[in-house]
């Protein structure tokens, strides 16, 4: 598995906060559990709302240089 990349687009999706508040136990006695719950939900619903944007930045930019050799 990739390690955890946060990306700071996300913050300003609408359902970014959503994902944050529905899985963030607040009282939580162990941090690390809340983190891993987060990670987890974030790379799931990144998938489904950007799909993989690493992949569609390299396609783009490989475009754009061959637009710019042109």
């Amino acid at each position: 598995m990739q390690p955890f990349r946060f990306e700071n687009a996300w913050v300003a999706h609408d359902s970014f906060k959503d994902v944050l508040s529905n899985t963030w136990q607040h009282g939580a006695v162990d941090v690390s559990v809340n983190f891993e719950n987060l990670t987890s939900a974030l790379r799931v619903w990144s998938r489904e709302r950007f799909g993989d944007i690493h992949k569609r930045k390299r396609r783009v930019l490989a475009r754009f240089k061959g637009v710019k050799e042109s």
